[in-house]
């Protein structure tokens, strides 16, 4: 006479579905991690500005480092003005450089942003350093430009002068050439020279980084 073991049925109910206690317990877990989801933005936020304090050290690599990585992702996004007008989002100066490149830890957390780079005083030119913008990337710059979404950070300290240069050509006919501005429509440039003078050039000489670009038509 063949035997069955007694636990069989039990063992059907138990896969049948979840128990009470399990579903108790998924909705806990639930509740908790969407309570946390705040405080992980809260956190981003602070981890960005922490990372930033790194500006006032005399050893500038990590910063330099920071910048090099920003400009090399510089992205050929089209971007729309207020008038209508459609063209590349970024634009070179001899003094700053605005452009759109991803950041993994911002102060709005990970996404694409909009950067601008150049040399800013605290009351007069004396107290000048170089500065960092930021703003998270919409393709109209009117909606950009809202006061509550611009992030301000100080880089470097004591800096004298900044000086930036662009290589490349405008156009597919044209021929890549050095130039102190850059303002094309639909290309970036090849590369981007960042030359940085300190308050105290005679101890620390003028640092100059050169950055190449990997996107350089419109996307």
């Amino acid at each position: 006479m063949r035997r069955f073991p007694l636990n069989r049925s039990l063992s059907s109910r138990r896969d049948a579905g979840f128990t009470l206690i399990e579903l108790i317990v998924s909705l806990i877990l639930l509740a908790t991690l969407m309570a946390l989801m705040p405080s992980t933005l809260t956190l981003s936020k602070r981890a960005w500005e922490t990372a930033f304090a790194l500006g006032s050290r005399p050893d500038r690599t990590a910063i330099l480092s920071f910048v090099e990585q920003r400009l090399s992702e510089a992205l050929p996004l089209l971007e729309t003005d207020v008038d209508g007008n459609s063209g590349i989002a970024f634009l070179g100066t001899a003094q700053s450089i605005r452009f759109v490149a991803p950041l993994s830890n911002g102060p709005h957390g990970g996404g694409v942003y909009r950067m601008e780079l150049g040399l800013r005083s605290i009351d007069d030119a004396t107290r000048a350093f170089l500065g960092l913008r930021l703003v998270p990337f919409s393709r109209s710059t009117a909606v950009a430009s809202a006061p509550a979404a611009i992030y301000d950070r100080r880089l470097i300290e004591g800096v004298e002068a900044v000086q930036f240069r662009y290589f490349g050509a405008a156009t597919l006919s044209d021929n890549a050439i050095w130039s102190s501005e850059w303002s094309s429509a639909n290309r970036l440039p090849e590369l981007v020279e960042l030359q940085i003078v300190m308050q105290d050039s005679e101890k620390k000489p003028a640092q100059t980084l050169r950055v190449e670009l990997r996107l350089r038509s419109r996307a």
